[in-house]
C-alpha cells in the first residue's frame, strides 16, 4: 500500500482489511515558497523537510507500536504479519530531498528510508 496519510490515521482500516504493509511517503514534495522552481537554490530546504517528516513518522510508529512496526527488511514485514501488526516502510516521492547530494541517500537509508521514487 502506498500512502500519504499519517501512520496512525490508517491503522484501524488497514488492520481490518488485512493490509500487511504500507509505504508511508514522507511529506516533502510540496512547494517551499513562491518562485522556488526558477531559483538557483531550488533544492534548498528539501532535506530538512524530509528529516522533520521522517521524525514525525518514526514518532507516530513508536506511539502505535502495539499495532505497527517500522520495517527495514523483508524479514521485518514477515515478522509484523506473524505478530498481527502492520509493517510501515518509509518512502519519498522524488529525489529533491537529496538536494543534489547523493551522499544524503546513505544517510536517509540509515534513518529508515526504504523507497525513493524518481
Amino acid at each position: 500500500m502506498h500512502d500519504h496519510n499519517p501512520v496512525a490515521a490508517d491503522l484501524p482500516g488497514m488492520r481490518a482489511g488485512g493490509v500487511t504493509a504500507k509505504v508511508y511517503q514522507l511529506l516533502v514534495d510540496v512547494d517551499i515558497g513562491a518562485g522556488f522552481r526558477s531559483s538557483a537554490s531550488a533544492l534548498d530546504g528539501w532535506a530538512k523537510r524530509a528529516l522533520l517528516s521522517l521524525e514525525a513518522a518514526l514518532a507516530d510508529i513508536e506511539a502505535n507500536d502495539e499495532v505497527c512496526t517500522l520495517a527495514l527488511t523483508a524479514e521485518d514485514i514477515e515478522r509484523a504479519k506473524r505478530d498481527g501488526k502492520v509493517a510501515v516502510l518509509l518512502g519519498a516521492e522524488g529525489g529533491k530531498l537529496l538536494e543534489g547530494e547523493p551522499a544524503l541517500l546513505r544517510l536517509f537509508h540509515r534513518l529508515g528510508l526504504r523507497e525513493l521514487q524518481l
